[in-house]
């Protein structure tokens, strides 16, 4: 309940932080400090700047961070980003939200068709290890759930006007 919080005051701020100019910031990320706090009863960090929206702080006793890229930059790569995770060469990370190890996603971007990213992390996962629990492919979307030992990893891959958004959804199985 408190995380679906949380991910709500996180979409108030990215829908108003854009207009943000610089003197008005630090307010605006006092403001939404505030909101979550109020929402959840623990304290947040946001930092709002030209390259994006980062919001960190603990829940639960446990780290979490958001993080969204501004207009035309790119958001990093959560910290425990597994490295038998495949990331797509020359994508770019358009937002990131970790809550510790028990759920994580990343969202990528690129100008390659679907096909040859759905190939490219089919291929990648088998080859570190990972079972393929199931693929499937629509003219809209591509889907790959994949298991190693214990942890959980799905891609899903959507092309929209010669753009392509990669999702990479990863837990350690326990969350």
């Amino acid at each position: 309940m408190k995380r679906s919080r949380v991910l709500a005051v996180m979409c108030l701020v990215l829908a108003v932080a854009p207009g943000c100019k610089k003197a008005s910031e630090s307010s605006a990320e006092k403001a939404a400090e505030r909101a979550i706090e109020k929402a959840t009863g623990n304290k947040a960090d946001v930092n709002i700047s030209g390259e994006g929206v980062k919001i960190t702080g603990k829940e639960g006793g446990k780290e979490f961070s958001y993080e969204v890229a501004g207009k035309g930059g790119a958001a990093a790569l959560p910290k425990n980003f597994p490295e038998d995770v495949p990331r797509y060469p020359q994508a770019t990370v358009q937002s990131s939200m970790s809550q510790g190890n028990a759920m994580n996603m990343v969202m990528f971007q690129t100008g390659d068709a679907p096909d040859k990213v759905q190939a490219f992390y089919g291929a990648k996962l088998k080859d570190g290890g990972w079972e393929i629990v199931s693929e499937v492919s629509t003219p809209q979307m591509r889907m790959i759930s994949a298991k190693k030992a214990g942890r959980e990893a799905n891609v899903t891959v959507v092309g929209d006007k010669g753009k392509c958004t990669i999702s990479v959804v990863y837990s350690d199985g326990k969350g």
